[in-house]
């Protein structure tokens, strides 16, 4: 009886963190609270001798996959003698810039390993509502910030990418919960599709728009073919996302059409010699990264050896970009994920990447076929958040190698197969 109660406090202690987590989604540290909050949580429980229950061996290699991409980032750190390069913030110092990104994948597989191993429960339908609200807070403050404040590019208190990647999240894990779920709280579901697509398309960040819709065409994709029954609801949900369209289209659209305009013109440009454009200046970053690879193709290049090679790079790449070697012009940030992660740790860099890619798709794919609507649906939406972040968000970003949207992913991803594997053990 007594341990029936414990799990009952640490239950209701995981569902106030939850809901830190979901509302503090605009504010740029409210993913790393949640996550460090959920840590100490369950540092506390495994103190006090929880049972644990034992983990599958998918479950094993995914968590080890975060390890792995931070063990990734040591070796380039070692190797590349990271510590040669001085701490922008404290003089004399070594930057741990390099390992400090790396460390919230280290931070997530310990909070990942104690998500699956302490066996607390969420419920499904307040996980979901969370998300809804959080959705339409979300969109709330786009529309503000736009219509109220006149901030053309919207961002909440986060970073304008950052922002616009979780509101995109949200709307694409929202369309499968709205398919395949029943009852009134469906236009609950619908409007924190429609209010957090805005916010994104609010946000003008090309990206994270096209991946939003990318995922969501990819969600009614899974549902069609494995949830058939469930096709005409996902086509419904749809309508969220172009009465979000509509909606700029209605009302003071101007600067979010001159954002897409602004894509026919930065090509041209290029071509006429004009690389200081937004796309312009991704082409030449990604020559760079090339030749980075090329130079260290096991472990990348450190900060300090960008530093120390920065003319060697531009050399090699031919890159066009004017740099004034200032500190972000070292950190080595290339708007590709792929070749960021080539360029910066390597190919044992990349292949700790795919390997989290990979842990996360073998470990829900085998739920889309399931019977119960509420495991679908979280397997489907997960796959649809997935989708988000790689087509075409790390082909021209670096979505997985940002502080905020690392720890929204993968706490995220902790979530819903925590609340697939409960399900599953009813």
């Amino acid at each position: 009886m007594g341990r029936q109660q414990y799990v009952t406090k640490l239950d209701y202690l995981a569902g106030i963190v939850l809901s830190v987590f979901f509302l503090l989604a605009p504010h740029r540290a409210g993913s790393a609270i949640g996550a460090i909050l959920f840590l100490i949580v369950f540092c506390v429980a495994s103190f006090f001798g929880t049972k644990k229950r034992l983990l599958h061996q998918k479950e094993k290699f995914y968590i080890a996959a975060l390890f792995g991409f931070f063990f990734s980032a040591v070796l380039s750190y070692i190797f590349g003698k990271g510590w040669e390069f001085e701490s922008s913030r404290h003089a004399g110092w070594p930057s741990l810039f390099d390992l400090d990104l790396a460390s919230k994948y280290l931070i997530m597989s310990l909070v990942t390993y104690y998500f699956w191993k302490i066996p607390f429960r969420f419920c499904t339908n307040f996980v979901f509502i969370l998300m809804a609200i959080s959705a339409c807070l979300c969109g709330m403050i786009g529309i503000f910030q736009r219509f109220v404040l006149g901030i053309d590019r919207v961002h909440a208190w986060s970073g304008i990418i950052e922002f616009a990647d979780i509101c995109g999240i949200f709307s694409v894990m929202l369309l499968a919960i709205f398919a395949m779920n029943t009852g009134k709280i469906k236009i609950l579901y619908f409007l924190g599709i429609l209010l957090s697509f805005l916010a994104c398309l609010l946000s003008g960040t090309r990206g994270s728009i096209l991946s939003a819709v990318v995922g969501a065409i990819f969600v009614v994709f899974l549902v069609f073919f494995y949830q058939r029954k469930y096709s005409k609801q996902a086509l419904f949900g749809l309508l969220a996302f172009g009465i979000s369209f509509l909606f700029i289209i209605g009302l003071k659209g101007q600067a979010d059409y001159k954002r897409v305009a602004l894509v026919n013109s930065d090509l041209k440009e290029y071509q006429q010699g004009e690389v200081h454009t937004s796309i312009g200046l991704r082409f030449e970053m990604w020559k760079e990264a090339v030749a980075m690879w090329k130079m260290a193709p096991i472990f990348g290049l450190s900060t300090a050896e960008i530093k120390a090679k920065s003319l060697e790079i531009k050399e090699k790449s031919k890159s066009r970009i004017e740099r004034e070697n200032v500190y972000t012009d070292w950190i080595g940030r290339k708007h590709n994920q792929f070749l960021t992660t080539l360029a910066k740790k390597g190919i044992v860099g990349l292949v700790a990447l795919f390997c989290v890619w990979a842990g996360m798709v073998a470990l829900v794919l085998p739920f889309v076929r399931n019977e119960n609507p509420l495991l679908a649906s979280c397997s489907i939406a997960v796959l649809g958040m997935l989708c988000f972040s790689i087509l075409p968000n790390s082909l021209i970003g670096d979505i997985w190698d940002t502080n905020v949207s690392v720890f929204s992913l993968l706490l995220l991803f902790a979530i819903f197969f925590k609340l697939i594997k409960q399900k599953e053990m009813v």
